[in-house]
């Protein structure tokens, strides 16, 4: 988990990024774009987390995300079973 020094802010909204995360996810951008040169870059991200994550967090992933190009953030989310109780994780 990043820590205060990792974080940087927009001056412009306060939002804080992550910018190991938001180097890594341009990485992988120019990549796509080099590897898929006739393609446009859709800029999808598929965010999984726990709900023991503190949304403050994810803010800051969403954050990070978007300002590496990523606009089109999405959620992975687990269905709750039948009866209102999550699934048991596979150990």
């Amino acid at each position: 988990m990043a820590t205060g020094e990792e974080l940087m802010k927009d001056s412009a909204t306060g939002d804080a990024k992550i910018p190991e995360l938001a180097d890594q996810l341009v990485t992988a951008k120019n990549n796509y774009k080099l590897l898929h040169p006739t393609e446009d870059f859709k800029g999808v991200c598929i965010i999984q987390s726990d709900k023991s994550v503190e949304f403050k967090m994810l803010r800051k992933v969403m954050f990070s995300a978007a300002t590496a190009g990523y606009q089109n953030v999405n959620f992975a989310v687990r269905p709750k079973a039948k009866g209102g109780a999550a699934p048991a994780a596979a150990e």
